[in-house]
């Protein structure tokens, strides 16, 4: 595990991690003035020796990480308002057919287990919970989102290629609640008032833009697909809400490559669109946005050596990219990127 710095946005905190080979599909959650990280890792990806790790990260930095268990993966992490986090994950069962390595994802159990931090470690709280069977072909990644009290959940089928909403609500533990779009996974989501709105990475489509899907009625019905201009070929995104603006974390290429990962804000018209923000790297994949207690802005992505790369930015240095973005009243950032990238200091990210 290495610690380094960077001067992207200036960003007051940098790490790279890694256990053993491959490492890969990191999750945040703010925890007690600190994060929580996790990810999956091994010696490749469907080994039976792949495991869930976590970690926790303050201002003295990160806890020795904590594993998970055998033929775990696709952590999802997130706060359940009882200074708790919770932690869902899957399970290979290995319970149908397998062609490769990658059908394992199709036959996973989902799982949730309650953690916190205490005496400088990370602790289960209670057993974990069974959520769906190897039946349900259902998995996680993007973080849920909280609107009213409500926690919406998004799941999809690795099988059928749908997305799949999970809500629970002050009296309801998580229950599923409707199905939606076709040929997408990986649904992120983010409110536009009270409209619940997704964007998915596409899956087994020749569609190179990600799906538009949004719910007036609470996730009980959806409209889409709409098409964006967003470029997705077959790359996982993330969307976060910060204060009146929504960030977004793609793969802006129409490569098969996972290149050119950036940071936007997403616009409120009918159909979204990005501005970019700044370039993350030349290569990553697998983002994931979350803002902490103070009010800052983290980032954890897999990079091109396999490692789980974390950043974190102040709210006002984001914020002010995001007013010098709109006063530009442009979107090319050819000339910002050129100066910002001499003055950054970094190799691998520039402010567009």
């Amino acid at each position: 595990m290495n610690q380094s710095s960077t001067n992207m946005f200036v960003a007051d905190q940098s790490l790279e991690l890694t256990i053993g080979q491959f490492n890969h599909c990191s999750t945040l959650c703010p925890h007690k003035g600190g994060m929580l990280l996790a990810w999956y890792g091994g010696s490749g990806e469907c080994q039976s020796d792949q495991s869930v790790h976590l970690l926790f990260i303050n201002k003295r930095g990160p806890s020795k990480p904590l594993r998970l268990g055998d033929k775990t993966g696709n952590p999802v992490l997130w706060d359940n308002g009882t200074d708790e986090a919770v932690l869902l994950f899957s399970i290979f069962e290995d319970s149908g057919p397998m062609r490769t390595f990658a059908d394992r994802w199709k036959h996973c159990s989902l799982w949730t287990q309650r953690l916190t931090f205490e005496e400088n470690a990370i602790q289960s709280i209670g057993a974990a919970k069974q959520l769906t069977t190897s039946k349900d072909h259902l998995l996680g990644r993007c973080r849920p989102i909280k609107h009213h009290d409500n926690l919406y959940l998004p799941l999809y089928n690795e099988v059928t290629g749908q997305g799949v909403l999970y809500q629970s609500t002050p009296t309801k533990d998580l229950t599923r609640v409707s199905d939606f779009g076709k040929e997408m996974i990986q649904p992120t989501f983010w409110m536009d008032g009270d409209r619940l709105c997704s964007l998915s990475r596409t899956f087994h489509s020749a569609n190179r833009f990600a799906p538009y899907y949004y719910s007036d009625d609470d996730g009980k019905t959806w409209v889409g697909p709409a098409a964006t201009t967003i470029k997705n070929r077959n790359n996982s995104l993330h969307a976060l809400a910060l204060g009146e603006h929504n960030l977004l974390v793609w793969n802006d290429t129409d490569s098969l490559r996972r290149q050119n990962l950036t940071l936007g804000t997403l616009t409120h018209d009918k159909i979204p669109k990005v501005n970019p923000l700044a370039l993350i790297s030349d290569h990553g994949s697998y983002p994931t946005l979350c803002d902490d207690s103070a009010g800052r802005v983290c980032l954890s992505y897999t990079t091109v050596q396999g490692k789980i790369k974390y950043y974190v930015w102040s709210k006002p240095k984001i914020t002010d990219a995001i007013g010098r973005r709109n006063f530009a009243g442009r979107s090319d950032g050819a000339a910002d990127a050129a100066t910002d990238a001499a003055t950054s200091g970094t190799e691998d990210s520039a402010l567009l």
